[in-house]
């Protein structure tokens, strides 16, 4: 649910499932945190206070710059 649709700006997500786009290999359950692509995450193994973007819900096995869902403020 986009709130606000009339008003300029960029959608954020504070909760749920969203999509985002990631390069790099993902496992079920990575963080993942911004790349040093602008507008890009990849998966990191351990948290990193601060830099989390929310955590992966399935596994991605390209390398390529995909867009893949996951989960938003639930840690």
């Amino acid at each position: 649910f986009i709130m606000n649709t009339a008003a300029d700006g960029q959608p954020i997500a504070l909760k749920g499932r969203v999509p985002v786009l990631i390069t790099g290999t993902v496992n079920p359950g990575d963080f993942i945190i911004s790349s040093d692509m602008p507008g890009v995450g990849i998966a990191s193994g351990k948290y990193i206070a601060g830099a989390v973007i929310g955590k992966a819900i399935k596994a991605k096995t390209s390398d390529d710059v995909e867009l893949h869902e996951i989960a938003v403020g639930v840690l």
